[in-house]
């Protein structure tokens, strides 16, 4: 967002840029998706707050010395209280309009206001779910092309942070504001259950790491416990030899898995209160942008998982065995002449297969059982309360009897 509002800088729309920043900076919800630090006031631990996230260079006239060359840098404090606005609206008119609107109806606004960070909402379950792993734009340097016209000369990605394990953003937004859904898994000090899984369609539960660990602050651990064990996971034996028939193919070499491949990072917490148990849940993708994650498989697999449980009023589903679960997970195994995973699939064969892989099939017992909605009584007089799970526990289901 701050590179629309500088320089108009696009991508693939078919407008000039002075265009679409004219448009950009019209946009009064452009202000609450601009960078800004995570910490509430100046805190001199918070290194990244303080570190130059804009640089702004212009020519002006000295009198003594004639044209000077000035360098101005701004950090991500000064973009959120409104310094960088106020100066570039010395160069740029139209900041003068956008500071207008930043302090109206952010600054001066309640609920708007960033230097109010959102607390936990007060409901049982959250889950903050994001990408890691990828190159994230995290600082700009600008030169003034014209009054009121400016061009990006250099662009810098988002430094990595050992504190956080070296992780990045998901390509569009920095692990430094991505990470700040950590600050909801209770209060600093609070232990949280972390778990390391592999991407992978399916894995046992040789091929997890769990630990509980102490949050310090933020996404930082006691003894960087979430860090440990990451750049080593392996997987176990017995995957090792699935990944091996399932790669013992004529041109196996051609889509063999990596040695080390993605993981997911998922970190709970649950505390009683009382309303009953709060849960909240962080899932950290490795490598996927931001964009692909409401497709990404193994993000869809998690999510059916999860969903199974909390309609059974619960939430945190195991994460340590993941078999297969549909039949695109079995295939035909030459070798042994058998479908592979012989504990969950079985050769079914189906008019219209026309490979021997189209014929494993997940066995039925394996199958996540169907849910059974529950229909809420709309007439008082023809309902009974009966033992309700999940969002409908306590309230009026209709008489089975009556429906019929």
């Amino acid at each position: 967002p701050l590179e629309c509002l500088v320089t108009g800088l696009h991508v693939k729309i078919p407008l000039s840029m002075d265009t679409y920043r004219r448009l950009q900076t019209s946009h009064g919800s452009t202000h609450w998706i601009l960078p800004f630090p995570r910490t509430v006031h100046d805190d001199p631990t918070d290194k990244h707050a303080a570190q130059t996230f804009a640089s702004v260079s212009y020519s002006i006239t000295d009198k003594d010395k004639g044209i000077v060359q000035v360098q101005r840098n701004f950090s991500l404090r000064d973009i959120t209280n409104g310094t960088f606005h106020r100066a570039m609206a010395e160069r740029d008119p139209v900041f003068e309009d956008l500071e207008y609107v930043r302090q109206f109806y952010y600054e001066d606004d309640p609920v708007l206001n960033v230097h109010t960070p959102w607390e936990r909402p007060p409901i049982q379950s959250i889950y903050v779910i994001y990408g890691t792993g990828r190159d994230v734009r995290h600082r700009y340097a600008y030169s003034e092309r014209s009054t009121g016209s400016w061009n990006l000369d250099t662009l810098y990605t988002e430094t990595p942070d050992p504190m956080t394990c070296n992780k990045t953003g998901d390509g569009t937004v920095s692990y430094y504001s991505l990470s700040f859904g950590h600050t909801w898994l209770g209060k600093d000090g609070a232990s949280v259950k972390i778990t390391q899984a592999p991407q992978a369609p399916y894995f046992s539960r040789q091929d997890i790491v769990q630990t509980e660990a102490k949050r310090l602050r933020y996404a930082e651990y006691e003894n960087n416990q979430q860090c440990k064990h990451a750049p080593h996971l392996a997987a176990s034996q017995e995957t090792q030899e699935m990944q091996k028939h399932y790669n013992s193919g004529f041109l196996g070499d051609l889509w063999s898995s990596e040695p080390d491949e993605p993981k997911i990072n998922f970190f709970e917490h649950s505390e009683p209160t009382e309303f009953g148990t709060e849960y909240t849940s962080v899932w950290e993708f490795d490598s996927i942008q931001h964009r692909e994650m409401l497709s990404e498989p193994a993000f869809l697999r998690e999510l059916k998982f999860e969903l199974h449980v909390v309609f059974d009023g619960k939430a945190h589903t195991d994460k340590g065995f993941r078999p297969p679960s549909h039949d695109a997970d079995c295939y035909w195994n030459y070798r042994q002449a058998r479908c592979e995973f012989s504990e969950y699939c079985q050769y079914d064969y189906k008019f219209g297969d026309v490979t021997l892989d189209q014929s494993c099939r997940v066995k039925m017992p394996v199958r996540l059982l169907p849910h059974n909605s529950v229909l809420l009584s709309t007439n008082q007089g023809t309902c009974t309360f009966e033992k309700v799970l999940g969002p409908y526990k306590g309230q009026c289901v209709e008489n089975e009897n009556h429906n019929n």
